[in-house]
């Protein structure tokens, strides 16, 4: 096993043990499916109309899961994450707006949390 592979464990015992392992081994682990086939969800009213245009590639980008959400970035079409970081840099300003402002900051909405992950996901592409 290689030491990108080994796991470790805490040894605190105070019910804190954790272990860390590669992204890969997570997926092995943990993914049940294809990541295409499950839309991100969230409430269209909760996103403003200065970035609806954003709101089918926030169901698929905006993966909340890092892992995953870079699993995703790395398999996609070059030309589909292409036309994704366009997209979402173009609506910086207003995606800036929307994003740091105090009300969404307060209650932070799963549209929020998808199009927070949204740019991240644009931040992976080259």
């Amino acid at each position: 096993m290689s030491t990108r592979e080994r796991t470790e464990s805490s040894g605190t015992g105070d019910g804190g043990d954790f272990e860390v392992v590669t992204g890969g081994e997570v997926l092995r682990r943990y993914r049940t499916g294809d990541l295409v086939d499950a839309p991100v969800e969230f409430d269209d009213g909760d996103v403003p109309s200065s970035v609806r245009h954003l709101i089918p590639l926030a169901r698929h980008w905006g993966i909340g899961d890092d892992v995953l959400r870079e699993h995703l970035v790395h398999a996609g079409d070059p030309r589909d994450l292409a036309e994704m970081k366009a997209a979402v840099e173009a609506a910086e300003d207003a995606l800036d707006a929307w994003l740091t402002s105090a009300d969404a900051l307060r209650d932070p909405s799963a549209a929020y949390l998808a199009f927070t992950s949204l740019r991240m996901a644009a931040e992976l592409v080259p």
